[in-house]
């Protein structure tokens, strides 16, 4: 499985290398837009993660007060 992983990120850089000898980009351009979308990402997640621990947090401390019948 670990050497599937491997050869599939080996042909997705070789394909993107290969679309970046293909189009023309500005210097710089791809650089940022790679770390501006990587900084975006790292906020999603992050964001994620706070709400899924006030959510789970708030779940957790419910009561369950059941009539005995």
């Amino acid at each position: 499985m670990k050497q599937l992983i491997i050869q599939l990120q080996v042909t997705f850089c070789f394909l993107k290398a290969q679309a970046f000898k293909i189009h023309s980009y500005e210097d710089g351009s791809v650089a940022e837009t790679v770390v501006l979308t990587a900084v975006f990402v790292a906020l999603a997640i992050v964001a994620g993660t706070i709400i899924f621990n006030a959510v789970k947090s708030k779940a957790t401390s419910i009561t369950y007060n059941t009539p005995n019948g």
